[in-house]
């Protein structure tokens, strides 16, 4: 099976905690499609330091895809803009067929 690495909204709990998260139904899809969903760990909200991180992480698990799922403007979280940012660029960089730029 086809790894897809999946960004995921982001919710803080009534006890802020900061939570990833995405609809189960996403995750149904993308099974049903005949990929294996990962989630896209977020981890720092400096830059630096969260790029190196997700690197090393895409680089563990050698995905065939990503996917941003959407579900929040940009601005509106620090934390997925600035994993989002960098997917964007790493997914140029390896020239995945599917990318698009919208």
């Amino acid at each position: 099976m086809k790894i897809i690495a999946v960004s995921q909204r982001v919710d803080v709990s009534k006890y802020k905690e900061i939570r990833p998260q995405l609809d189960i139904n996403f995750f149904n899809f993308v099974v049903s499609s005949g990929y294996l969903p990962v989630p896209i760990p977020y981890y720092s909200y400096d830059k630096k330091k969260s790029n190196i991180l997700l690197k090393k992480w895409l680089n563990e698990i050698k995905p065939h895809g990503i996917v941003l799922s959407g579900g929040e403007d940009i601005g509106t979280n620090k934390l997925r803009d600035i994993a989002e940012y960098f997917l964007i660029n790493y997914s140029k960089k390896k020239k995945y067929s599917n990318f698009r730029h919208m």
